[in-house]
């Protein structure tokens, strides 16, 4: 019998670690609650619409 999560093909595995300023986290923070959306995904979306 199997057992856990089936695995996806798509799946968010990787994991990136980055520093930013107070001022620019507040920023990312407040967009986030204005938007009801993750930092992951803001982060997710920017990064597909400038690698694109």
């Amino acid at each position: 019998m199997a057992r856990g999560r089936k695995k996806i093909e798509n799946s968010k595995s990787e994991v990136i670690h980055v520093r930013i300023s107070e001022e620019l986290s507040n920023s990312l923070e407040s967009f986030c609650n204005a938007s009801n959306i993750t930092k992951s995904e803001v982060i997710r979306l920017l990064l597909e619409s400038i690698l694109k």
